[in-house]
């Protein structure tokens, strides 16, 4: 979601589709890829201020382009496992559900972390 790395959801295929799609209600489970080390810590100087900026923009353009679509904020599933091919446990496990939180609450969505 953050636009770092070759990961950038929006520059993808799935994204331009999702956008046309014309659906009514749109699940956001996102969030993974931002929690690798290499962007959280190496790239960004504000990890959590890009993660909702990101978040934030993402609802936006899915309201420009589908209306006023039901969106749904998802908590990326917890890590219970790391290692190099795997991103920070801590950044997906305690930094994002907070900020998922956040982000839906700034834009105006129905979010509960339980």
């Amino acid at each position: 979601m953050i636009d770092v790395g070759d990961d950038f959801y929006q520059r993808t295929n799935a994204w331009d589709q999702a956008l046309a799609s014309g659906a009514s209600v749109v699940l956001i489970c996102l969030g993974t890829n931002d929690a690798k080390e290499e962007f959280w810590v190496d790239q960004l100087s504000d990890p959590a201020a890009s993660f909702l900026s990101a978040y934030a923009d993402m609802i936006q353009q899915l309201r420009q382009a589908l209306g006023d679509p039901l969106i749904v904020p998802i908590v990326p599933i917890p890590q219970v496992r790391g290692g190099s091919d795997w991103p920070d446990p801590s950044i997906i496990n305690a930094a994002l559900p907070p900020l998922v939180a956040q982000a839906a609450a700034a834009n105006g969505l129905n979010f509960s972390i339980s």
